[in-house]
């Protein structure tokens, strides 16, 4: 079972990556609460972000958790649940840039290229 914490969806290829690489069956996503704060972390909702996702993994008990975010808030949940395998998704950056009425716009694109353990 794999826990998803972060505030995108999965895309396709990832999906086939979790199901064929680490035999990830099920995929959990963080409440609807939770992942509001999750992706609103401030100074002074820091502490508690971190408690109260804590108490959802722990409720959980995912095999692995997909978390991607607030470094600090990473690092916190990623010790303080040492039996759950953390990853993250390695991205390429991919720039573009193209040239619309006179204005060169560029955006990015990033592609997905593996899971890796943190």
């Amino acid at each position: 079972k794999l826990l998803k914490i972060l505030n995108h969806e999965l895309t396709k290829k990832q999906l086939e990556e979790l199901r064929e690489k680490w035999n990830v069956t099920e995929i959990v996503e963080l409440s609807e609460e939770n992942a509001r704060k999750f992706g609103q972390v401030t100074k002074d909702s820091y502490r508690q972000v971190i408690e109260d996702i804590d108490k959802e993994i722990k409720q959980i008990s995912p095999d692995f958790m997909f978390i991607q975010g607030q470094m600090g808030v990473i690092h916190n949940l990623i010790v303080l649940n040492p039996s759950v395998v953390p990853l993250f998704a390695m991205t390429e950056r991919k720039s573009v840039e193209k040239m619309i009425d006179g204005k060169v716009i560029k955006t990015n694109e990033f592609e997905h290229q593996c899971f890796m353990k943190y």
